[in-house]
């Protein structure tokens, strides 16, 4: 399911004003993926991926490279827990 229009206000208010440029191009225009991510951690003791440890990720690609920036979607106050 796509973004609703609420959330993506959200992320223009609360992420997009950090988002000043891409590292690695320098571009300043921004596209938000239309999706919130569910993104497995990994234990580094084990060198395994935890299915019971997700988080959900916002990710914002840049317009020329397509780097990603991802964010934690409840930390960044975009979704609740």
């Amino acid at each position: 399911m796509a973004l609703s229009p609420e959330i993506k206000k959200k992320v223009m208010e609360k992420i997009i004003p950090f988002v000043k440029s891409c590292p690695l191009c320098g571009n300043d225009n921004f596209t938000v993926n239309d999706y919130i991510y569910v993104c497995p951690t990994m234990q580094l003791e084990t060198n395994k991926v935890d299915l019971r440890s997700v988080f959900p990720a916002i990710m914002i690609d840049c317009d020329n490279c397509h780097y990603t920036f991802i964010f934690h979607a409840i930390k960044a106050g975009i979704i609740e827990h």
